[in-house]
C-alpha cells in the first residue's frame, strides 16, 4: 500500500516534469500522459516485490569511521521507475546549523557515490564540504550497484536489455531532476551546489539544455572534466573502435551482455579489466576500450567494491558524439529519429541554454577531455569559466584519486563556495537593510501623518 501510494505521487509529479523530455514526437502533454497511462498499466500487471523504500532515513544510517560520520540513506523513484537510493553526511550527533545551500556530488561514468567517501579521509571532498558545515547529498544514478532496482523491471533476468536501455539522456534528465527536486523539497531549500565529475558534469550540462527552468535551481555548478563537446576526443584507442562500435553494441545486446561489469555470484572473485563484460572473449574489447583508466582500476586484482556497473549503451551513445564529432541525443537512425525527434538527425544538446553560474575543471592530459572542447563548451554557456589543473600529468580519474587532489582541485574549489556564498550573504543583508529602511520609512511618514492631523 505504501508503494502504490509513492507511485502515484510520483505519476503526479512526472506530468510536470516529462514534457520536455519528449518534446516533438507528439504533442507533449498527449506523449506525457500516454507514457504515465503505460507507466501504470505495468504498475496493475507487476507482481509484488519487497523493494522496502526507506520512509524514515534517520533509521537508515550508515558508519563511515570513528570520528562520528554516518550516511543517511534514501530510497527516491525517477518519473520511468527505476529506484535510487542516495545518502546524506551527518554526524552521530547532528549538527543543529548548515549553511545556506545544499550541495551535491554526482559520480561519474560507472562510478558510485562509494568513490566520494572510500577517497583518502584527508583528500575527501564530501569529508572536506561536511566539515565546512555544509549539506552534503550523495547521488547516485540508474544501473550502478545503488540503482538496480525498478518498479516493474529486473535487472538480472531476461528483462535486463530493457532494464539498462538508457543513455546520457535519462541520467541527465530524469535522474539528476529528482534527485535535485527531492533534496529542494527535503531542506526546503531554493537552490542548491552541484558538483559533478564526468559523466556527472555531463548529466548536469543535459538536463539544463532539454529543462532550462532547472537552472534557477542551481546556486553555483562546479564540472570536473565533463564529458560533452567530442571536437578534438584525445583517446586514439577508443578512437580505433568508433568507427564499428554500433556493430559491436547491437551484437552485445544480441548476445544479452547489456551492462559493464555485471555481478557474479561469487563474493571473493577479483576483477581484471577484461572481465567488464563477464566473458573471456570480449576481453579485447574491455582493454580496447579502456575501461581501467574510465573507472580508475588496475589492470589486475580489483575487489568487487571497486566495480560498479551500468549500461553498454552509454559507451555506445559516446562512440556515436566521437564519431560525428557533436554532443548530441542518441542516434536511433533515421526512421526512429523521425519517430522520436521529428527530425533525420539526432538534435544536439543546446548548452547555450544553460544560466546557472558554471565553473568547468580541466585538465591538459585528460584521456577522455579535450581541453579545446572545453573551452569552447564554456564560450556557449552564458556565466562559465574555466580553470586548468596545474599539475600537467594529471588524469581524468585524478579529480578523485590522486593524492594530491586536495591541494590543487578541491581547495579552490572551497574558495569558490565560500565566495559565492558570502555574496548571496551579501545580497541577502542588503535586501533585509533594504526592506528595514522602507519599513521605517513608512512608519515615519505615517507618524507624520498622525501628528499632522493631530494638529
Amino acid at each position: 500500500m505504501l508503494l502504490q501510494r509513492h507511485t502515484v505521487l510520483v505519476l503526479y509529479l512526472c506530468l510536470q516534469i516529462v514534457s520536455s523530455f519528449n518534446a516533438g514526437e507528439e504533442t507533449a502533454i498527449n506523449k506525457t500522459e500516454k507514457n504515465l497511462t503505460q507507466h501504470a498499466r505495468r504498475l496493475k500487471k507487476t507482481k509484488l516485490r519487497s523493494l522496502k523504500l526507506m520512509q524514515n532515513p534517520t533509521a537508515n544510517l550508515i558508519a563511515l569511521d570513528d570520528k562520528g560520520r554516518f550516511l543517511k540513506s534514501y530510497d527516491i523513484v525517477t518519473c520511468d521507475g527505476y529506484i535510487l537510493n542516495i545518502f546524506r553526511t551527518t554526524y552521530q550527533n547532528e549538527e543543529p546549523t548548515r549553511k545556506e545551500f545544499p550541495v551535491i556530488l554526482v559520480p561519474g561514468l560507472y562510478q558510485t557515490s562509494d568513490i566520494f567517501v572510500r577517497q583518502n579521509t584527508k583528500n575527501s571532498l564530501a569529508f572536506m564540504l561536511q566539515d565546512l558545515g555544509y549539506d552534503v547529498w550523495l547521488a547516485n544514478v540508474r544501473g550502478n550497484k545503488y540503482g538496480r532496482r525498478h518498479l516493474y523491471l529486473e535487472s538480472e533476468t531476461d528483462e535486463r536489455t530493457q532494464f539498462f536501455d538508457y543513455t546520457y539522456d535519462e541520467i541527465g534528465f530524469y535522474d539528476v531532476a529528482v534527485i535535485v527536486d527531492y533534496i529542494l523539497n527535503d531542506t526546503r531549500k531554493e537552490k542548491v551546489h552541484y558538483i559533478g565529475h564526468s559523466l556527472g558534469g555531463t548529466a548536469f550540462l543535459i538536463l539544463n539544455a532539454i529543462k532550462p527552468e532547472f537552472n534557477n535551481k542551481f546556486q553555483s555548478a562546479h564540472l570536473l572534466a565533463p564529458i560533452g563537446y567530442q571536437n578534438y576526443f584525445p583517446n586514439k584507442n577508443f578512437m580505433k573502435e568508433v568507427d564499428n562500435f554500433t556493430e559491436i553494441f547491437e551484437d552485445l545486446i544480441k548476445n544479452g551482455k547489456a551492462e559493464i561489469f555485471p555481478p557474479v555470484k561469487d563474493e571473493n572473485k577479483s576483477y581484471s579489466v577484461g572481465d567488464c563484460l563477464g566473458e573471456e572473449k570480449y576481453k579485447n574489447i574491455c582493454e580496447e576500450l579502456q575501461i581501467d583508466k574510465l573507472m580508475g582500476l588496475e589492470k589486475e586484482n580489483n575487489s568487487k567494491d571497486k566495480t560498479r556497473g551500468g549500461s553498454i549503451k552509454l559507451l555506445a551513445h559516446l562512440a556515436q558524439t566521437i564519431k560525428y564529432k557533436t554532443f548530441n541525443r542518441w542516434d536511433y537512425g533515421e526512421e526512429g529519429n523521425m519517430k522520436h525527434y521529428k527530425v533525420k538527425e539526432p538534435p544536439v544538446y543546446n548548452i547555450s541554454q544553460i544560466t546557472a553560474p558554471t565553473k568547468i575543471i580541466y585538465a591538459s592530459n585528460d584521456e577522455f577531455v579535450s581541453p579545446k572542447d572545453i573551452e569552447d563548451m564554456a564560450k556557449s554557456i552564458a556565466k562559465a569559466s574555466i580553470r586548468e589543473v596545474t599539475r600537467k600529468d594529471f588524469k581524468h580519474q585524478d579529480f578523485l584519486l590522486a593524492p594530491d587532489v586536495l591541494e590543487i582541485v578541491y581547495k579552490d574549489l572551497e574558495e569558490d563556495l565560500k565566495h559565492i556564498d558570502r555574496i548571496h550573504s551579501e545580497a541577502e543583508q542588503e535586501k533585509k537593510s533594504i526592506l528595514m529602511t522602507m519599513m521605517i520609512t513608512k512608519t515615519i511618514q505615517r507618524q507624520s501623518i498622525q501628528i499632522i492631523m493631530g494638529q
